[in-house]
């Protein structure tokens, strides 16, 4: 069940929400079926991709987390008010120490590991992770994982 695993996350990020003023939506397919695979790796995954919205979205921004089902598959979509990602970028992102700004000035922290990381974890549970993002526009990263079937396999 992905609900406790996203709950947790946005329990523990909640005062940086709070501080930095974000609005969080949540929108939740409701009788959300069972995905399958390790709470505590997709926690991480859930974790990465909503720290990083919190990160890079302006004070007052807005970010939005979704989680529904597509096709034969969980999909966990979290999309922010940010700065947006120029395609050139995006085609890195998922590569290890991979940052968009890479200049010895850049206003962020961090190791440039997160997404690559997300992506072993969601490709070892036989999903897909991506990335839509326009400059100036924003950002939205989704990742999908299989559903059990009724037997609780894939």
């Amino acid at each position: 069940d992905l609900m406790p695993v996203v709950s947790r996350v946005i329990d523990q990020l909640r005062p940086t929400l709070d501080a930095r003023g974000h609005a969080l939506e949540v929108s939740v397919t409701s009788r959300l079926p069972q995905g399958r695979g390790d709470d505590r790796r997709l926690g991480q995954v859930v974790a990465n991709l909503l720290s990083n919205a919190v990160k890079f979205t302006p004070v007052g921004g807005r970010i939005t987390l979704d989680v529904r089902v597509v096709g034969d598959a969980l999909r966990v979509e979290v999309a922010d008010t940010g700065p947006g990602i120029s395609a050139e970028a995006q085609q890195r992102l998922f590569q290890p120490f991979s940052q968009v700004d890479t200049s010895p000035t850049r206003g962020y922290g961090g190791t440039g590991l997160g997404l690559s990381i997300a992506r072993g974890l969601v490709e070892a549970h036989g999903g897909e992770i991506g990335v839509s993002s326009t400059l100036g526009g924003g950002s939205r990263f989704w990742f999908t994982v299989p559903l059990a079937d009724a037997d609780g396999l894939c």
